[in-house]
């Protein structure tokens, strides 16, 4: 037994010394006990490695021969050689193993580290386990998943061939006049459903327009943030307007006699004096709207020609409908306008 692997031991040894001291309580005399038992345990290791040195360099002085290190090529002393290693395991194999002496700790030192590689192994283990678990749990979560979706469309597919199995049935049985009376019927009530959900459609985008959109448009004319910088914007911002920087003014500044008129020129010079046509005046907003809703018809009714819809002015209301994709100007004259054509790629 080399030095190595004694300072190996003795070192293992204080590492378990040093846990048993970490996770319990020990007594002082037992501590002691303990100490001069792995001590007399290292004595016995290091006067049984003197005993082998002694044994081997003993040997080594009276062998005349050289040591047998690899098979002779000469036959007889091969045999030489066997009949020596014979000789060697037949005296050996009679003598008691050398085993430590009962109050030794070696015992206790290697079954803890069988024990320590164990739990280390085992713990390995239940990690290497605990993540196969969650990766296969969620193979299954996915293949159920998959298995739900198929169901779905399976019945959903069953669903139609039953309904086109009855159709098929009802149809074989009716006239060519019935059945074109019936496919008229069926065009002209899927028409009637259109026409209400556009109806719906307007009506929801007139709102729109005339809630949130207006005064954001109006303010981006009067100076003010663009659409979407600032989402409450009242009429009272928009009567006051907006400084340089962009910023709402305060009513104080602009309370002088004449203010009306002067408001009002403004929304002429701005939105035109068509949006006034009727007897009340409209305000920034109205005005606002009442432009955007022009616009968005125009561009509308402009979509089966595929013609560009001529602007006078640059306003809010189409930089607002080109920022959102709605719409695009001319590659050569941003005083063009129109939609944006998204049902190409499917008529294509």
């Amino acid at each position: 037994m080399s030095q190595d692997v004694l300072s190996k031991i003795f070192d293992y040894a204080k590492d378990v010394h040093s846990a048993q001291a970490q996770t319990m309580e020990i007594d002082f005399e037992d501590n002691i006990a303990f100490e001069t038992r792995l001590e007399k345990t290292l004595r016995e290791l290091q006067n049984r490695m003197e005993q082998h040195r002694s044994a081997l360099a003993a040997l080594r002085a009276s062998s005349l021969d050289r040591a047998i290190e690899v098979p002779s090529a000469n036959p007889q002393t091969r045999l030489r050689q066997l009949q020596v290693i014979k000789s060697a395991y037949e005296r050996l194999t009679p003598s008691e193993p050398s085993l430590p002496t009962p109050t030794s700790v070696l015992p206790a030192l290697l079954a803890t580290r069988l024990t320590e590689q164990t739990i280390k192994v085992s713990r390995a283990a239940i990690s290497s386990t605990q993540l196969d678990l969650t990766r296969t749990q969620e193979r299954l979560e996915e293949e159920q998943s998959f298995l739900r979706d198929a169901n779905l469309i399976s019945s959903a597919l069953e669903a139609r061939i039953a309904r086109l199995q009855t159709q098929h049935a009802e149809q074989s049985h009716k006239s060519s006049n019935q059945t074109a009376r019936d496919l008229v019927r069926a065009k002209q009530q899927r028409k009637k459903e259109l026409g209400h959900r556009i109806t719906s459609l307007r009506e929801a985008f007139s709102n729109f327009i005339e809630a949130p959109l207006a005064a954001m448009i109006a303010a981006e004319e009067l100076g003010g943030p663009v659409v979407g910088g600032v989402l409450a914007i009242d009429d009272e911002m928009l009567e006051a307007g907006f400084n340089n920087q962009g910023k709402p003014k305060t009513m104080s500044k602009t309370t002088i006699g004449g203010h009306d008129a002067k408001r009002q020129r403004r929304i002429d010079e701005i939105w035109g004096a068509s949006v006034n046509d009727g007897d009340q005046p409209l305000n920034e907003r109205e005005a606002a709207a009442t432009q955007m809703q022009e616009l968005v018809a125009e561009l509308v009714e402009s979509v089966g020609s595929g013609e560009y819809v001529k602007l006078d002015r640059d306003s809010a209301s189409a930089r607002f409908l080109v920022r959102a994709r709605v719409a695009q100007f001319h590659p050569k004259d941003a005083r063009r306008l129109r939609l944006l054509d998204f049902g190409r790629e499917f008529d294509d």
